[in-house]
């Protein structure tokens, strides 16, 4: 397995961060100090960059729903791109893709967050 590596990207409003490895039982340390900076910012938006994830087993899963339920309790829009096909079927088999959208890049990512954030102003 790879080990997870988190960089954040910082916007005025929204923050994006990119994965890189695994995701999997590894990834909770790095996912929490993630988790962390997430709370220090306040980002209204939060982007999660699966392009250079490989591998998401059931503990990565439960990290994203961890993510997603944070993120409700103070109303912070989450969208993920990059995700691969197969991940993808599992986040919608799972119902995740009801509270994370998912697109296919960063370009149409920060779109669909620019038109969130929007409408929630």
């Amino acid at each position: 397995m790879n080990r997870l590596e988190i960089k954040i990207r910082k916007f005025p409003d929204q923050i994006i961060l990119d994965m890189t490895g695994d995701l999997s039982g590894i990834a909770e340390e790095e996912f929490e100090r993630a988790l962390g900076q997430i709370d220090k910012l306040k980002p209204s938006g939060i982007l999660l960059n699966f392009s250079d994830v490989d591998y998401i087993n059931s503990t990565g899963i439960s990290l994203v729903v961890r993510l997603l339920n944070k993120t409700r309790q103070t109303n912070q829009n989450v969208i993920a791109y990059g995700v691969k096909s197969y991940y993808a079927k599992i986040f919608e088999y799972t119902r995740i893709s009801q509270y994370m959208n998912i697109h296919p890049d960063e370009e149409t990512a920060l779109s669909a967050m620019s038109a969130l954030q929007a409408r929630s102003v």
